[in-house]
């Protein structure tokens, strides 16, 4: 067996001396940063110029404070160029090995004066690199596993393994595990970048994927759909009716949900009649991909659920394109959006296709899988929905909004970290659940942001799907609602939808839509995309949802009380008492009609009337206690029953908010007189169903 050679590789850029002008190599170091680390199998390690000059990288050292390598020639690395550094030249292993990458080539040790003593070895369990100057300046360091190195901060890196390497997430440089994460070939490492956008915002299931289909419709050359699940017969209709007429329809889909064999083998069938309308679909992780995952899946689950269309329309939800979602039975509660801009739809066609691709060995057509693949039988024609809101909620389209693209694993867990820590107003959030990930509240628990921007002040309010629950969402929201500033509530259902699936955060006049559930999996280890849109009007759009979902959240969070007076028109020792109770629940009521506990009446309903009553000043004190929990919360409202013409005239008060459990009164005294009672039902936002 030969000894290891080293081996240089030289990435983007790699310029002899005699082809640099002097003039054009920086003097002194101007950015460059170790930003790549393979301790284990293919050992390596690469160099990346964050600068704008190119640089010489003679003199230049790096140290695991065992042994040393050291550049001993001349060897130019230009502006955002990478050198990579290897022990093995014969090892196929997904550090050295980039699939679809041809800017890769080698040098030999000693080619350039690249050397290295016996003591330097990358040890697989835990080390530690320091990158020095000529100088020997400290310029970088990084270290993974148990162990820290000089300049260091924190706890270390993640430990490498076979099929994934650390890598630098962005020339920001804390010399903490902040700047690294674990990576492979063809996986993406993208910072956050903003564009400018045209939005139509929309919610599931009231749109009936009407926004979908209608952006669909407009496709004239490409459909490109990243997706966890599309089973919506309508959808895949339109697909091949596109396919057929000559638009080139591409699909990505995840080769291994969650769900059940049959909702699978389903999708699978329709997918084959893509295929014969000629269509493109691959699958992702998909189990009969077999040996051909030399190097094991990019992602845990491609869980995202996008489309871009012929480059300039992106379309992004909360939601997969299910039956139930696009049209068909009740729907989740989910939120999305129409993007109009070629910039973003840009970004989105280039993480499409890096993730569809088939270099990598985790993506395969769906005939390469199941060659024998069999079409789908059942109806499956398309007819155009027509679906939209009623006159009360037009699609309104907002123009010129600030759109940011987030990613996982690249991103977004750090991108949603920044935004609602920077909140100064509001947070809503509106999830399925917190996961075991994240359950404890602990610091890098989302919700932990919520409850300390809570604590400065901000309205902080999170919705918790309790549909399935088997008793720890309802034990979370109990810990955070009594022990922290933060409001929570659950919902189970709603008006028109059967799960809370939504993924959706607000923060002041920002929104976040998407399919990033708070989990570990979904931060750091799936294919995630989701948008943050700067925008008041979507903002305001969305606010408006969550807060009538916020108004029928169960037997959690304040309990709101508006209370009604009123004469009607009759005698004057006659009135009726009404009653707002907000969450929606059972609920028994007490109504204390003079305040002085000798005439009350109990109620499940939330009117009342009043026979005998006196003229004069009084006290109304109403309580309502949820059967359910126990709970209970009151509101008092003083009233005058004052006779005019023969009447008890109309008293209009004040709404009363009041956290569970607690009591307090306010008053609002006024008396009205010859105008109609009010139904205090109108207050309310009109829903569009």
């Amino acid at each position: 067996m030969r000894p290891p050679v080293l081996i240089l590789l030289a990435v983007m850029v790699a310029v002899t001396p005699a082809f640099m002008a002097a003039e054009d190599v920086a003097a002194a170091p101007d950015g460059v940063l170790i930003s790549e680390v393979q301790p284990k199998g293919a050992e390596g390690l690469s160099l990346h110029n964050f600068g704008d000059r190119c640089l010489d990288l003679k003199g230049y050292s790096l140290s695991d404070s065992e042994g040393k390598l050291v550049f001993t020639r001349s060897i130019m690395l230009g502006p955002s160029a990478d050198i990579t550094v290897s022990f093995d030249i014969d090892s196929v292993q997904t550090f050295l090995d980039r699939p679809g990458d041809e800017d890769f080539f080698a040098y030999e040790v000693g080619t350039f004066g690249i050397t290295a003593d016996k003591r330097f070895k990358l040890a697989d369990s835990g080390d530690g690199l320091c990158l020095f100057d000529p100088g020997n300046v400290l310029l970088d360091s990084v270290c993974w596993g148990n162990v820290t190195v000089e300049g260091w901060s924190g706890r270390s890196g993640d430990r490498p393994t076979e099929d994934r390497y650390l890598v630098r997430l962005s020339s920001s440089d804390t010399d903490t595990a902040e700047d690294w994460k674990l990576t492979r070939p063809g996986m993406t490492d993208r910072s956050c970048v903003t564009f400018t956008a045209d939005v139509t915002p929309f919610t599931f299931p009231e749109c009936r994927g009407s926004h979908i289909y209608n952006a669909l419709e407009s496709a004239r050359e490409e459909v490109l759909i990243s997706i966890y699940q599309l089973t919506s017969r309508e959808t895949v209709a339109l697909l091949c009716l596109l396919a057929g007429s000559g638009v080139s329809v591409n699909v990505l889909l995840e080769g291994s949900p969650l769900g059940g064999r049959e909702i699978v083998n389903t999708e699978r069938m329709m997918m084959k009649n893509l295929v014969d309308s000629g269509g493109t679909v691959r699958f992702i992780n998909d189990p009969n991909s077999g040996d051909n995952r030399d190097y094991g899946s990019r992602f845990t689950y491609v869980h995202s659920k996008y489309a871009v269309i012929d480059g300039k329309t992106t379309i992004i939800t909360s939601e997969n394109w299910t039956e139930s979602n696009m049209g068909a039975g009740e729907g989740n509660r989910g939120w999305g959006a129409v993007l109009e801009s070629e910039d973003f739809a840009s970004y989105m066609r280039e993480i499409f296709f890096n993730d569809s691709s088939n270099v990598f060995g985790d993506c395969m057509d769906l005939l390469e899988l199941y060659p024998q693949q069999a079409g789908f039988e059942g109806g499956m024609a398309y007819s155009d929905p027509a679906l939209t809101y009623d006159d009360s909620y037009e699609s309104i389209t907002f123009r010129e909004c600030m759109v940011t693209p987030v990613l996982s694993p690249d991103n977004s867990y750090g991108r949603l970290r920044s935004m609602i820590e920077g909140s100064e107003v509001r947070v809503f959030a509106q999830q399925m659940d917190l996961s075991d990930s994240y359950m404890s509240l602990s610091e890098e628990s989302p919700a932990s942001w919520m409850v300390e921007a809570a604590s400065r002040g901000v309205d902080g309010r999170l919705i918790l799907d309790i549909t399935n629950d088997t008793g720890s969402e309802y034990a979370e929201i109990g810990l955070i609602n009594t022990t922290t500033g933060l409001k929570a509530a659950g919902i189970s259902g709603g008006e028109g939808f059967r799960l809370t699936h939504n993924k959706g955060v607000i923060v002041d006049d920002s929104v976040w839509i998407g399919s990033v559930n708070w989990t570990d999996t979904s931060f750091f280890h799936n294919r995630e995309v989701a948008v943050i849109i700067d925008s008041p009007g979507v903002t305001d759009f969305f606010k408006s949802h969550f807060m009538e979902d916020w108004d029928d959240n169960y037997a959690f969070g304040e309990i709101n009380l508006e209370i009604l007076c009123s004469g009607d028109g009759v005698p004057s020792d006659f009135g009726s008492f009404e009653v707002s109770i907000y969450p929606k629940g059972d609920y028994t009521i007490l109504w204390d009609i003079y305040g002085d506990g000798n005439h009350i009446r109990s109620s499940t309903v939330d009117k009342i009337s009043y026979e005998g009553l006196e003229p004069g000043r009084h006290t109304l004190i109403v309580t309502v206690t949820d059967e359910d929990t126990g709970r209970s919360a009151s509101a008092s409202v003083e009233y005058i029953a004052e006779e005019y013409h023969g009447h008890t005239d109309n008293i209009n008060v004040n709404c009363v908010y009041l956290a569970v459990g607690a009591s307090a009164s306010a008053v609002a005294l006024g008396i009205i007189r010859a105008e109609k009672t009010r139904d205090f039902r109108e207050k309310r936002k009109r829903r569009y169903r």
